[in-house]
């Protein structure tokens, strides 16, 4: 959520966001600012609009003219230009009442009760986040959605294709306005490719491997996957080398759900207990002991792997040969990594040729 300051002396209201604006801002010069962003450069005004909730929880729409200030260290309200551009038939129902620690704004048919930053004293609220234009920005523009079909669409590719239920249950973990737990689900035709599967026709329903209560660390699956075409390091050169990566190995807690993957150039065991030792290094930095495991065999039945474990007080059980699903954790994640690593190949392979084509690009950096 994003912070919006109630400053009584100020005679304008100003943003440090330019994706505010709903309309074209008027470029500004040689405009003078005081207070809270004394000598800092304005660059344009306009009509912006702010988001938030009253004390009973309904929608707060703010319209109203402010100047833009990139640099800026908060948004700033003035309630008298509020109360200013009002109707004039609704020009008696703008209040603001200032307390020691909190403040009352009212507006319209709206009452807010605005607790004071703890640090600035001042009375601030949250609004909303605004979707940046980079975010939304797309080649790809659909005829048959709606405008929030559409930004929801443009949001999900430049996010990496994420489950388009998610963002819609859950908008404001992807940064999204809530606005668009309302929209229809569109489709993506990058997930319907890239994310399919054949289908098994007689399915029955497995228990799951523990109906306990479990704690994080309790116990991990990991698998490996491997891939015939070789990829480069992160920190590479930009030619190919003979360090190629082949391998990633999984980790996912059953707890928590969290999921690791550490890359390697083989499967054999030096570079899996490796993979072991990053693991355990990053949970431990949260507190957290790695008890158990559960594994295929393959380089985790190694004598050095199990060796190991032992040395470190945990257990591993391994899945009977040819029932890959007893480890069913690790292969499911291993299929959404893949699934979403071909998804997002297959959305840069379809638009690959319109992209490159576009006129008036700046200098690669």
């Amino acid at each position: 959520m994003d912070p919006v300051v109630i400053d009584s002396g100020a005679s304008h209201s100003y943003t440090n966001c330019n994706d505010d604006f709903i309309e074209e801002p008027t470029l500004l010069q040689n405009f003078n600012i005081t207070g809270i962003g004394a000598h800092l450069p304005a660059k344009s005004k306009g009509k912006v609009r702010w988001i938030t909730t009253d004390d009973h929880g309904n929608t707060i729409t703010i319209v109203i003219t402010a100047i833009y200030v990139p640099r800026l260290p908060v948004r700033l309200l003035s309630p008298q230009q509020l109360h200013l551009e009002l109707p004039p038939k609704d020009s008696n129902t703008s209040s603001l009442s200032i307390g020691s620690t909190t403040s009352v704004l009212k507006w319209l048919n709206h009452s807010k009760t605005i607790v004071h930053d703890r640090n600035s004293k001042l009375p601030t609220f949250y609004i909303e986040p605004i979707v940046s234009s980079s975010l939304l920005a797309t080649s790809t523009k659909q005829s048959n959605l709606d405008p929030h079909q559409q930004q929801l669409l443009d949001a999900h590719y430049r996010l990496g294709h994420p489950s388009m239920h998610l963002m819609i249950n859950k908008p404001t973990q992807f940064g999204l306005p809530q606005r668009f737990s309302r929209v229809r689900v569109p489709i993506c035709e990058s997930c319907q490719l890239g994310k399919q599967t054949r289908t098994c026709n007689n399915k029955t329903h497995q228990r799951p491997i523990r109906g306990n209560p479990i704690s994080p660390g309790d116990e991990v699956s990991i698998d490996q996957m491997e891939c015939s075409l070789p990829g480069r390091y992160f920190n590479g050169p930009g030619h190919a080398t003979s360090h190629s990566i082949t391998v990633g190995t999984i980790f996912q807690d059953h707890a928590s759900r969290f999921v690791y993957t550490h890359l390697q150039q083989s499967t054999n065991a030096q570079e899996t207990l490796n993979a072991k030792f990053a693991f355990e290094s990053l949970m431990h930095t949260y507190g957290i002991q790695i008890r158990h495991y559960r594994a295929d065999a393959g380089a985790f039945a190694s004598v050095s792997f199990v060796d190991k474990v032992k040395q470190s007080n945990q257990t591993i059980n391994f899945s009977a040969p040819g029932y890959h699903q007893q480890n069913g954790i690790a292969e499911r994640t291993i299929r959404t990594l893949t699934a979403k690593a071909r998804t997002m190949l297959l959305h840069a392979a379809s638009r690959w040729s319109s992209e490159i084509i576009q006129p008036n690009y700046g200098p690669t950096h």
